[in-house]
């Protein structure tokens, strides 16, 4: 988990505002998270063209592989 997330969990023990929930997880629900999914997310902060074209192949598998990659190192590049 990074410490951008465990800084927002903590501060919300005095706040009680944020509902952390796993959005890539199987289980999760748009429907029960004001109908967030990852095309609203990417749209509300002006990055809807990204996901768009990550629909389709090849590009889905390509983006998949740079992800896996990305979320193996993030930590060690961001800190």
């Amino acid at each position: 988990m990074s410490l951008q997330v465990n800084m927002l969990r903590e501060r919300n023990k005095s706040y009680g505002a944020i509902k952390f929930v796993d959005i890539s997880s199987k289980d999760y629900s748009p429907k029960d998270n004001q109908d967030l999914d990852y095309e609203t997310l990417y749209e509300e902060v002006g990055l809807g063209w990204i996901y768009a074209v990550t629909k389709y192949e090849p590009v889905a598998a390509i983006a998949n592989a740079v992800y896996g990659v990305w979320a193996k190192y993030r930590m060690q590049i961001t800190g």
